[in-house]
């Protein structure tokens, strides 16, 4: 064992190692001011063999355990440049060593603090490294040195966890990151990723173009990626990845965030900052995607709220056969703007991912998109959300939708608070271009608004069938807009839309439609929910077929009114008419005359009148002659 006490330490190279079946030394320092390691080959390290031992003998004796500070009495300041390094590797079937780091200061700008086992063993114990610091530094603002703390296997060890403790913050700049991999030949997974904790999460995560990585590019299973922060920052191509490159699924992204979250893009949609889980493999045996979860379910915790802007992202991909992954987000808001998006896709057999949001107050949509697209044979996944302020006081949306298809029931917010909102273009939409069939969205919110050129849509290309859309809401606020189903030849799917009111009691410039294409037959439109008023002002209701029949248009309000440039229609141009059923008052508005434009003095309707002082009686009356006699008549009889 090694054991180092100095103020100050200028490191050259520390080393402990072992080519046999005995363990390597430990390694401790302890330093009052600083630990500098500053060039290329200088550095601490514990190792298991050789890496080019050419000799039969493998090393089955563990590599030593590092250890810089203690928690009572942490390094002030440990630097890490020009190629310095804190290192533990296990070439044979030893245990890598781990890595105990207690400082304050943390600064890693061209270095690298890693733990490698090569070859490992059944049963082997993970080699973790462990960082307790109040400031962690990976490189530099510029992008001109990278900063690398990284975990990996190559064998039948498992690849160590890495936990990082950080009381103020972590920043990490472009060509730095965090990674745990499972390379090739492993049959291990990697390790995980653990930043803060439920009881101690970082005051502040920024990823500057740098990354918080993990990969699978074996039969091993990715790791875990599961972060504790208070607010989290993503810009300048930053990412949090999880991957698998073959067989292994990828490992889950969790993140915990009690204030906020911020993704912030740029013009590269290639290198947009983001949160990504993919699988890569063409193969029958491909792994899974990893499910992406922000913020818990758990009731009474605080909640993020999460902004993505600028082409900024949370997206799952599947490119082969494995599944694409889950999207769960737990918010207290969400916006969304200027080309951010939330994306689940599969652009092979397997099926893109859920995705799943709930937001306590509002989900802002503007300029940007949720999105579950399925390129090829697998299907496109369901979307669902809750935006509102009152989960708790909810009622079954089957009160108004009367739905054969057997849809779950829905909750259904009665608080005019909060809401969802699309504008700008704003989009919700399940799409399939192949074989696959289309995915559901289901939407349960307080208010509805959908504004210049927003759109909610289920569409399928090909010949599969497209996805329904439900919508429960207390108010409809729709301008300029579309909710759609459509299928270019299969049947449309069904559009299911409880509403309790109308804004401005009415749709204006909007389009609601359920369209089949050349074979099918034409979805269902269903209005419940009994508003008011439901005014249709430019505004098309469309259930129509090309060769199969058309659907059925169903319309609950208390009055229904369609203007004269509003089409309701569940026509075919080869098959059978579907029905329209209207279960309200209607006007019908061809039969309703404009009011003259010329003003009318009331005056002059009494003229002829004469008040009396008189006790006799005397009553007005309406008198019915034309308006061009009325100021010759009197109005006033005894």
């Amino acid at each position: 064992m090694l054991t180092i006490d100095k103020e100050r330490q200028t490191v050259g190279r520390i080393e402990s190692s072992t080519t046999g079946v005995s363990a390597a030394g430990k390694i401790t320092i302890t330093a009052s001011e600083y630990i500098n390691i500053f060039a290329k080959q200088s550095g601490i390290f514990s190792t298991s063999g050789n890496e080019d031992d050419e000799s039969n003998v493998v090393a089955t004796g563990n590599a030593g355990k590092i250890t810089l500070g203690d928690k009572t009495a942490p390094v002030p300041t440990l630097s890490l440049k020009n190629g310095g390094e804190i290192s533990t590797t296990a070439y044979g079937t030893g245990d890598s060593g781990s890595i105990e780091l207690f400082v304050d200061d943390l600064q890693i700008t061209e270095g690298l603090i890693t733990s490698v086992s090569q070859e490992g063993r059944d049963g082997a114990t993970p080699a973790n490294i462990t960082v307790d610091v109040n400031k962690l530094t990976l490189g530099d603002k510029q992008g001109n040195t990278g900063g690398h703390i990284v975990s990996s296997t190559d064998g039948a060890s498992p690849a160590g966890k890495i936990t990082i403790t950080a009381s103020e913050y972590i920043k990490i700049y472009t060509n730095s990151g965090i990674f745990s991999t499972a390379d090739e030949s492993a049959t291990e997974k990697a390790g995980q990723i653990i930043i803060g904790s439920n009881s101690n999460p970082v005051t502040s995560l920024i990823l500057e173009g740098g990354e918080i990585n993990t990969t699978t590019w074996g039969l091993g299973q990715g790791g875990e990626i599961d972060l504790n922060v208070n607010t989290l920052e993503i810009t300048e191509g930053g990412r949090i990845e999880s991957s698998t490159e073959n067989d292994g699924p990828a490992g889950t992204i969790t993140i915990t965030a009690s204030e906020n979250i911020k993704i912030v893009g740029n013009n590269s949609a290639e290198t947009t900052s983001g949160i990504f889980s993919e699988t890569n493999s063409t193969e029958a045996t491909a792994g899974d995607a990893g499910t992406i979860t922000i913020g818990v379910q758990t009731s009474g915790t605080d909640h993020p709220a999460l902004l993505l802007t600028k082409n900024g992202r949370i997206s799952t991909t599947t490119s082969g056969t494995g599944q694409g992954g889950e999207i769960e987000l737990n918010l207290n808001s969400l916006e969304i703007t200027e080309g951010g998006s939330i994306e689940s896709s599969t652009t092979d057999a397997g099926s893109a991912g859920t995705i799943t949001i709930t937001a306590s107050e509002y989900i802002n949509i503007w300029g940007g998109k949720i999105l579950s697209t399925a390129l090829k044979t697998g299907n496109a996944g369901e979307i669902t959300i809750e935006a509102g302020n009152q989960f708790g006081d909810t009622k079954d949306i089957r009160e108004f939708i009367d739905n054969p298809n057997d849809i779950k029931p829905l909750p259904f917010i009665l608080a005019e608070e909060g809401g969802l909102s699309l504008q700008e273009g704003g989009e919700i939409s399940t799409s399939t271009q192949g074989e696959g069939e289309g995915g559901k969205i289901e939407i349960t919110t307080s208010q509805l608004e959908l504004k210049n050129q927003a759109s909610i849509s289920a569409t399928s290309k090909k010949a599969a069938i497209a996805g329904n859309i439900v919508i429960g809401t207390n108010l409809l606020n729709m301008s300029g807009s579309t909710i759609s189903t459509s299928s270019a030849a299969s049947e449309g799917g069904d559009v299911l839309i409880g509403v309790r009111k109308v804004n401005n009691k009415r749709i204006t410039n909007s389009t609601l439609s359920a369209k089949a294409g050349e074979r099918g037959d034409g979805g269902n439109l269903e209005i419940r929910g009994k508003p008011e008023y439901l005014i249709l002002d430019n505004t098309d209701l469309i259930a129509k077929a090309e060769q199969g029949d058309g659907g059925q248009i169903e319309v609950d309000a208390n009055l229904f009114i369609a203007s004269g440039d509003s089409e309701v229609s569940a026509s075919s141009n080869k098959g059978i008419d579907g029905e329209v059923n209207i279960d309200s008052a209607q006007i019908d508005v061809e039969s309703i005359s404009l009011l003259p434009s010329r003003p009318v003095d009331a005056s002059k309707l009494i003229k002829d009148c004469v008040a009396s002082d008189s006790e006799e009686e005397w009553s007005l009356v309406q008198v019915g002659y034309e308006v061009t006699t009325l100021q010759n008549r009197t109005g006033c009889v005894k």
